[in-house]
């Protein structure tokens, strides 16, 4: 009988124009024990309102988002939407602002907060092992370089902490965002990855600034580095050159010997062997100019009115000389040696924030030893201050919120749920986007358009087994997609993380489709690969990227023994065709 009047007051209240979110608040406080206040008071019944916080929590939610939770125009998908941002991590934000804060007002600091270590001792940092100087003793020792390093397990979400932060200050109207990413799969020349993305800063992030920016930016490269500087860090970031527009004379000594010991060194297909020397006499003193230089460089970059936001993500696969080049890059704030150098301790003071993320679970498979000891020189550094964060997993009411977000219902009604999968995720976010899909995907969790309410059975879903956590999975939704769909993100992982658009359309005889864009896009809907921008219009530019490392190695791991070499080499083989074609009409058209 409390069932059927409940129903009658809730299609009442539609009947009368009420929204179906205020509806079913409405009928749940009724459904109250008596003393309560209720009138159709209803034994066992776990979504009746039970307090005013759960009232107020879920007005506040419409007040916030009413498009989801007022009026519902979201949840006619009927299936969950997780959308790709931060959750739960509102005091690790918080730290991270007050360090840029301080980057960008240049005070000092040595405050210590649970989650933070800053220690501050001198270490060499110059081939003479000089120390770094002592406060008392140089006047740009008032103010410290600050570096945050992020740690935490796969999936625990490192990089959507780092994007909120790029968005909280790029809402100032002043920071800059230039992002690295270290890969395990394409192991790149070393360096190569950092050269990769100042290259990538300048050529597609440089141009978007207005003219006087610009000319600003293009006078303190001048101001800094002289032509042969100029000509020699062309040499491995080619759109400086084409910056600068001017023509110097190489000085082609300097760059190899920062990767000592390797015997070879290139920027991934624009710049060859040929272009550099590596018969220096002085290894030493070459690597501690192109550091030098470099750092000169950074500081052009990031001047006082344009802090510049260095991300550098999965330092864990970082090679020694990026590492290397890291610490230096830090302590160069601090080392005038010349009378270049010595300016930018006035006028052409910089400001820049370096946050490293380390993926915890993935150190040990890596030669960690170079990454300790870059880690512990920033330390034992007295012009650094270090801020460390190890994120945990979520609280259960960090899952809930996820839940609550992606189902678009309110949170009271959504703990039960959280609470069952937080159990089982250990609280890694993006466990649990995937354990709602896999449920939405096996109708453990669906929706009711009659009484616009999820409905899920917690005793079976407690039963649900996920023995290879994220996966298991991935790998059950990457089977569910269409078969171009997967072989396009097959055909993605071949090459890491992200890959252009330009790229992928040389080898579209491998999709088996001319157009390539489709598939992908499908991916995009799929929330599995993101799509850049199209800056200026142009679809070269484009660059798709796996949301997640886990959902690329899931994928390329996916891929049969056999049927990973037949891709790999019809992928080498059309590119190898394509381009020389290319440059066959090129070189026929001039």
């Amino acid at each position: 009988n409390g069932n059927r009047d409940s129903n009658t007051y809730y299609t009442s209240l539609q009947s009368a124009g009420v929204p179906p979110s205020i509806s079913r608040l409405i009928t749940h406080m009724l459904e109250n024990e008596e003393d309560l206040g209720g009138l159709l008071f209803r034994p066992n019944y776990d979504k009746r309102v039970t307090c005013l916080t759960d009232v107020m929590g879920d007005l506040q939610q419409m007040l916030d988002n009413p498009n989801s939770y007022l009026h519902d125009s979201l949840i006619m998908r009927l299936e969950p939407i997780i959308p790709n941002k931060m959750y739960g991590r509102d005091e690790e934000l918080r730290i991270c602002l007050d360090v840029a804060a301080r980057t960008a007002t240049r005070t000092t600091t040595t405050t210590k907060v649970a989650m933070t270590t800053t220690t501050a001792r001198s270490i060499p940092i110059s081939p003479k092992e000089e120390e770094c100087p002592d406060s008392s003793s140089s006047s740009s020792s008032s103010f410290c370089q600050q570096a945050i390093v992020i740690s935490g397990l796969s999936g625990c979400g490192k990089t959507f902490l780092v994007k909120e932060v790029q968005t909280r200050l790029e809402q100032k109207g002043k920071w800059q965002y230039l992002h690295c990413k270290f890969d395990q799969e394409t192991k790149p020349q070393p360096l190569s990855t950092i050269t990769r993305a100042f290259d990538n800063y300048l050529m597609h992030v440089v141009p978007l600034f207005d003219v006087g920016k610009k000319d600003e930016l293009i006078c303190r490269i001048e101001e800094l580095l002289d032509g042969n500087d100029v000509d020699t860090l062309s040499k491995i970031i080619p759109t400086l050159k084409k910056l600068m527009m001017k023509t110097t004379t190489a000085n082609e000594d300097v760059i190899a010997d920062a990767c000592i010991s390797n015997s070879s060194f290139s920027y991934e297909q624009k710049m060859n062997d040929e272009d550099i020397s590596f018969l220096t006499r002085d290894a030493v003193a070459s690597k501690f100019r192109l550091h030098r230089i470099f750092g000169l460089l950074v500081k052009a970059l990031s001047p006082p009115k344009f802090p510049l936001l260095i991300y550098l993500d999965d330092l864990q696969w970082a090679d020694t000389a990026s590492l290397e080049l890291i610490n230096s890059l830090l302590a160069s704030e601090h080392q005038p040696s010349t009378m270049t150098d010595e300016k930018l301790h006035g006028e052409s003071s910089s400001e820049m924030l370096f946050i490293g993320a380390i993926r915890s679970n993935d150190v040990a498979a890596s030669s960690s030893g170079p990454l300790e000891e870059c880690i512990q020189k920033m330390k034992d550094c007295n012009t650094i201050t270090l801020t460390e964060i190890h994120l945990k997993g979520l609280s259960s009411s960090g899952v809930n919120d996820i839940v609550s977000n992606a189902l678009c219902y309110p949170r009271r009604l959504t703990r039960s749920l959280a609470n069952l999968i937080h159990q089982k995720s250990a609280g890694s976010p993006l466990f649990v986007k995937e354990f709602l899909n896999s449920l939405a995907a096996e109708n453990l969790l669906t929706y009711s358009l009659s009484r616009h309410e999820w409905r899920w059975d917690e005793g079976v879903i407690n039963l649900k087994s996920v023995s290879n956590g994220v996966v298991d999975l991935l790998t059950s939704r990457l089977r569910r997609l269409p078969g171009g769909v997967l072989l396009g993100l097959q055909v993605m992982s071949c090459f890491g993380h992200d890959v252009s658009l330009e790229i992928l359309v040389h080898v579209r005889d491998v999709f088996g489709t001319p157009d390539v864009v489709v598939g992908l896009d499908l991916a995009v809907k799929e929330l599995l690969v993101t799509k850049s921008d199209n800056l200026g219009g142009d679809h070269s530019k484009v660059v798709y990227s796996f949301v997640h490392d886990m959902v690329q190695t899931t994928v390329y791991q996916g891929i049969d023994g056999q049927e990973r070499v037949r891709l790999l080499k019809s992928i080498a083989d059309t590119l190898i065709v394509r381009t020389s074609s290319s440059s066959s009409s090129s070189s026929s058209s001039s």
